[in-house]
């Protein structure tokens, strides 16, 4: 006799266990983050050129994907522990894939605006639930090492990213700024299909209190707001402006003690 419970383990689909595979395809999700980060900052030349906009309006194309991305981060952990790192990671990366294919055709600096933002709340997943991964399914004796790979992986890509750039301006073209990822991510989705095992939806238990989603909110949007500020002081020399008074002042303090 089979009862309710047996009927509903036979529909659930089939748990695949390599977790292997999911380390690695969370590895290449930080990459690609860091990778799409990199190339725009560098080739922001090329972009602007590409798109005819000014100074003013290309520091806005940085500043929209990176602060989507400051805001998801804190806010992922929570969408993580309330859907499961699967659906999160699976369903951004469809996104981040569609959204990184799709803007090299757009020529509204608003659509390319809009586009970034979604692309960047998309890619912004990948870094927290990368880590968090690695910690819960490697060996104990290999956290250290995992640790270690993801350190490596974005300091690599930080560094090849110039490279990269440049043999897309010279031998393609701007367009695979964008579509480099957009090809890297469907690699992704593979991997983390078939090394994070699906699990059921987490139900909140009786005495355990919920994930309070307002504090990951304020969070995020504080992390967010202030990447906005440092970088719109960057863009108009607040930082140097406040060197300079802070010199002259010190310079005055100091005559004035020394006239006297």
């Amino acid at each position: 006799m089979t009862g309710p419970d047996a009927n509903a383990q036979d529909t659930r689909p089939a748990v695949t266990t390599h977790p292997l595979l999911g380390v690695v395809g969370v590895l290449l999700g930080a990459l690609i983050a860091t990778c799409t980060g990199r190339l725009m900052s560098v080739g922001l030349a090329d972009i602007r050129g590409a798109l005819h906009l000014g100074v003013d309006e290309g520091s806005w194309i940085n500043t929209a994907f990176n602060a989507s991305m400051m805001f998801i981060g804190p806010f992922s952990v929570y969408l993580g522990g309330l859907l499961g790192p699967r659906r999160v990671l699976l369903a951004c990366a469809w996104i981040f894939t569609v959204v990184s294919f799709l803007i090299p055709f757009c020529h509204s600096f608003e659509m390319v605006i809009a586009l970034l933002v979604i692309g960047g709340l998309s890619a912004g997943t990948f870094y927290p639930l990368t880590l968090s991964f690695v910690l819960r399914n490697l060996p104990m004796r290999f956290v250290l090492l995992g640790i270690a790979m993801y350190a490596a992986d974005i300091i690599f890509t930080t560094d090849m990213a110039q490279a990269w750039e440049s043999f897309f301006i010279e031998r393609l073209s701007w367009h695979w700024i964008f579509w480099n990822g957009a090809i890297l991510t469907p690699i992704m989705i593979a991997l983390v299909h078939f090394g994070i095992p699906w699990q059921p939806l987490p139900k909140s238990q009786p005495g355990h209190p919920s994930p309070n989603w307002r504090g990951f909110l304020y969070a995020s949007l504080g992390a967010a707001f202030l990447y906005i500020a440092a970088r719109s002081g960057a863009a108009i020399g607040l930082v140097s402006l406040l060197a300079h008074h802070w010199t002259g002042g010190s310079r005055n303090v100091s005559g004035t003690s020394g006239d006297r």
